[in-house]
């Protein structure tokens, strides 16, 4: 099963891709995209050239549902949490723009991690917003303000 982080982003800005290639190459990582970088919807962050990439995607309102599907589901599983730290993601989450995800695959190296993690400070530097990560739970900038299984 895949590994997911995402990004809660209360902006529309796209975020750069050369920002994310600023970090992540601190790893010896490269991101490409097939896309229009100033409009981008998916990236590759590659930072094994024995493995396969991080995909990065973002979600935007009314496109393929994606985005609207993973605010529903965070949303159904945050109103049933009752602590003041669930109350205050809900209300980030509601006023999310976008999301950026990042899926790691199955066979993932443990170097993935500095990269993705890079990749996702550029992100959150850039646009803002709360990260969430598979099994840890929601992080502002790298303080976990909720943890989650």
């Amino acid at each position: 099963m895949p590994y997911f982080a995402r990004i809660f982003s209360p902006s529309d800005a796209v975020p750069p891709l050369d920002s994310i290639r600023i970090l992540a190459g601190q790893f010896a990582a490269t991101l490409t995209t097939s896309d229009d970088e100033d409009d981008w919807e998916t990236a590759e962050l590659l930072y094994d050239d024995e493995k396969k990439p991080v995909e990065l995607e973002r979600y935007l309102p009314a496109t393929d549902g994606l985005f609207e599907e993973d605010i529903n589901d965070f949303r159904a599983t945050l109103e049933s949490i009752d602590e003041e730290a669930a109350a205050n993601v809900l209300n980030a989450i509601q006023e999310c723009r976008q999301i950026i995800a990042f899926r790691v695959l199955d066979d993932a190296e443990d170097t993935v991690w500095g990269p993705l993690n890079a990749a996702m400070d550029a992100v959150c530097g850039a646009v803002g917003g709360l990260a969430h990560a598979d099994g840890e739970g929601f992080y502002d900038n790298r303080e976990l303000i909720l943890p989650m299984d």
